[in-house]
């Protein structure tokens, strides 16, 4: 979860900073059903047979080797089947976006990974840079704005630490993201508890200003549902992610359709926009 200019975050999955359970040898057909499905709707023309079931920040995802278009690429799905990162090869970056790595990169930094993701419906690159053994990530829209830079969780200042304890005291620091906007600078932290997990925005003085996670279909209130069913029909490929913006609460849908993930975002009365609120 990160801002992207100046709407609100989301939750970041780059599968180079996904912790890899063991992995589960799955025949083609073995898959989870819904990932055989997704696979189905990006046109997929083959898969490896394995699969290797993943966490980031506590929620759990499959990533899975297939072959469209002639070419292998990794996709990381959610637990809806929703392809939430995808592979990406460096001579596909756009130039912008290469002009920052090759920044970057040095005699002890080198790539790890590099996939491309969505943040309020618009695409970003998430690249794992690897360096002395640690992988940190970067985050970079299209026009080579670095959005986000990963820190350890020790180099949150402690008035910031102090403020996720007051506030949300049962949950741990797992993942810390440090964005900056014009002059300010502000800090995306994903916080875990057992198998609960959420990310919150907060600014350097410690003060909160966003909230997000992911829900269930079932979790969301009535006019919300109704919205959601509506707009997908049968389609039971769906992120569900309930945020929290100055107290305002709203949701916002990834959808997979045909060969695509698609965005909508419904409010709490359940009034639905294709826009970003």
């Amino acid at each position: 979860m990160y801002k992207f200019a100046s709407v609100s975050p989301v939750v970041l999955l780059a599968t180079a900073s996904f912790s890899l359970l063991p992995i589960i040898s799955l025949l083609a057909d073995e898959l989870p059903q819904n990932i055989q499905s997704s696979l189905t709707l990006l046109g997929n023309t083959g898969t490896k047979p394995t699969c290797e079931p993943t966490k980031f920040v506590g929620e759990p995802f499959f990533t899975v080797e297939t072959i469209l278009q002639n070419q292998t690429r990794d996709y990381t799905f959610d637990s809806a089947g929703v392809p939430v990162n995808i592979q990406v090869f460096r001579e596909e970056l756009p130039t912008p976006v290469e002009l920052v790595l090759q920044q970057e990169l040095n005699d002890t930094t080198a790539i790890a990974s590099i996939s491309r993701s969505f943040e309020s419906g618009e695409p970003v690159f998430e690249i794992e840079l690897r360096s002395n053994n640690t992988d940190r990530l970067l985050i970079v829209n299209p026009d080579g704005r670095i959005i986000a830079r990963e820190i350890p969780p020790s180099a949150l200042p402690n008035r910031v630490q102090k403020g996720i304890q007051k506030n949300l005291g049962a949950l741990q620091i797992d993942k810390v993201l440090q964005c900056k906007e014009n002059d300010s600078t502000y800090f995306t932290i994903g916080l875990l508890n057992g198998d609960f997990s959420k990310w919150v925005t907060v600014d350097d003085s410690g003060t909160f200003s966003e909230q997000e996670e992911r829900v269930s279909i079932t979790a969301v209130p009535a006019p919300v549902r109704t919205s959601i069913l509506n707009k997908a029909g049968a389609n039971e490929h769906l992120r569900i992610l309930r945020k929290v913006v100055s107290n305002d609460v709203f949701f916002e849908i990834w959808i997979l359709q045909a060969q695509k993930v698609e965005f909508f975002w419904v409010d709490s009365s359940g009034t639905m926009s294709l826009e970003h609120p």
